[in-house]
């Protein structure tokens, strides 16, 4: 059993913020989530914001082996942190590599073509 159900990456930004503040209010501590960013000190306001509910992980995109803890402790990613084709194929494919459930905002249908060729046989 990994540590959390859901993580929200990119969770110190608008949309992140907002995504966060609704699983809070409809779900609380339900269920076992995690926020997730590049900014220990923004996490932290976050996470208190929040209740101190969500557990915290940190990773920049460029991160791989940060990136790939989060997929290993997470049934869920869902990333707000965009643009995708810039910041979110790395942490695609460490979802696929630990098979990770991973779902995102993206309205960047060439990215998602390009991740679904690259990962989706893994």
């Amino acid at each position: 059993m990994r540590d959390y159900q859901l993580t929200v990456y990119g969770a110190t930004g608008f949309t992140g913020k907002i995504a966060c503040a609704y699983i809070h209010k409809q779900y609380g501590s339900t269920i076992k989530w995690a926020i997730a960013g590049r900014s220990k000190a923004k996490l932290d306001d976050l996470s208190t914001e929040l209740d101190g509910i969500p557990g915290i992980l940190i990773a920049d995109g460029n991160d791989e082996r940060a990136l790939s803890e989060i997929a290993i402790k997470s049934d869920v990613v869902a990333t707000c942190a965009g643009p995708f084709s810039r910041y979110g194929s790395n942490l695609v494919k460490c979802c696929a590599e630990q098979g990770t459930h991973y779902c995102d905002i993206t309205g960047e249908s060439d990215w998602v073509r390009e991740m679904i060729v690259k990962y989706d046989d893994l």
